[in-house]
């Protein structure tokens, strides 16, 4: 099973893309490092939330998603969404860092 990891900084920007997430989600690193994640991961339903929880974050430092693992949907380079599993650390407080692991989740069939 494919695990990647995307690196942001506190304005959401990738600064590390490693070879799982090229493979999962069909980017290449060079072509994402220095773009907003949110625009190329996030489905655009889930963009706002995904907003408002960073700016939470920022603003009073209480972690909602980090240190948990989720099950969410992530968007592929081919327009394609995908559910994940996504757990989150902070790497560093200052300046601050996240890492995202994902990993494809398992979905059964109802």
């Amino acid at each position: 099973m494919t695990t990647g990891a995307i690196t942001i900084n506190s304005a959401g920007i990738i600064t590390a893309f490693d070879p799982g997430a090229e493979e999962l989600l069909g980017h290449r690193a060079a072509d994402v490092v220095g773009r907003p994640m949110a625009d190329l991961v996030i489905p655009e339903p889930l963009r706002q939330a995904h907003e408002d929880g960073m700016a939470r974050f920022l603003r009073t430092r209480e972690p909602f998603l980090i240190g948990r693992t989720v099950e969410i949907t992530a968007l592929h380079a081919g327009g394609s969404v995908i559910p994940v599993e996504l757990s989150l650390r902070i790497d560093s407080e200052d300046p601050l860092v996240i890492t995202g692991v994902l990993r494809r989740a398992n979905v059964s069939a109802p």
